[in-house]
């Protein structure tokens, strides 16, 4: 498909996916419900570790987080103390258990305790590093740092929370929280002003790199941080400031595509 075809189509499935009935449906709808930046930042990061598995059920896990922290999430997790009988003991979302989801939160609050609010934590990194690359790959050895695991429960935490593109992780879900924090158009928050849109990756998952395959996005097979990488320089040829500009919507549809396949099947 030749470059203005590409964006043509693209810019179809934008009017089709990218508005409120879409939008409502999705886990950040939820971290809309939030309003101090402070929470958003919290909340998003948060939805956005949860955000693997059925939809309904990445929700109603948020849901039942949100519970927990109620409206004040900032100060929730900043103030957090791993303590027997927590109700953040009790949450389950998948394999992700409360153990996992306390050490983040005690992660967190050391991150909040050093650098004020995880907003000035990630521009302070990312004003060293210089590029999302670096800045994932820094943030992952810092947290691991930070909550004093090693071994299995080590690699799991990394896995769960803070994957690295040194190891070859296409880094889904932080990407997806950087697309949100960034990004100034709906349906993100553009909170973080010190990063450019343009310098984002996209958020790989399967229904991306189905889409990214079928529209010639991609040659890789794999699904790692070189194709999120490959995709979005594509994008980036089409929409050189704002390459996630189509993210949303491409996840949509290569999701429908996927499952209307399977239905003809």
């Amino acid at each position: 498909m030749n470059p203005d075809k590409l964006k043509h189509f693209l810019d179809n499935l934008l009017t089709k996916y990218c508005v409120p009935c879409e939008v409502n449906s999705d886990p950040i709808a939820l971290v809309r419900r939030f309003k101090r930046k402070k929470d958003v930042e919290i909340a998003g990061f948060l939805a956005a570790s949860l955000a693997f598995g059925n939809v309904r059920q990445i929700v109603s896990s948020l849901e039942n987080l949100f519970s927990i922290t109620g409206a004040r999430a900032f100060e929730f997790v900043r103030d957090f103390q791993a303590e027997r009988g927590s109700p953040v003991l009790r949450f389950r979302h998948r394999w992700v258990t409360g153990k996992d989801i306390s050490s983040l939160f005690s992660v967190l609050s050391q991150i909040i305790a050093d650098s004020g609010s995880l907003g000035s934590y990630f521009r302070r990194v990312f004003g060293q590093t210089g590029s999302v690359e670096a800045l994932l790959e820094r943030i992952s050895a810092e947290a691991l740092g930070i909550s004093g695991l090693k071994g299995r429960e080590a690699k799991t935490f990394s896995r769960l929370f803070f994957p690295s593109p040194k190891s070859g992780s296409a880094c889904k879900r932080l990407n997806l929280y950087l697309r949100w924090m960034v990004r100034r158009e709906y349906p993100d928050f553009g909170l973080w002003r010190w990063m450019l849109p343009a310098d984002l990756i996209i958020p790989l998952d399967v229904h991306i790199a189905n889409a990214g395959q079928k529209l010639g996005l991609t040659k890789r097979k794999s699904r790692d941080w070189k194709m999120a990488v490959e995709i979005t320089n594509s994008l980036r040829r089409i929409e050189p400031s704002d390459p996630l500009k189509y993210d949303f919507a491409l996840h949509r549809w290569g999701k429908d595509k996927g499952r209307s396949m399977k239905d003809e099947g």
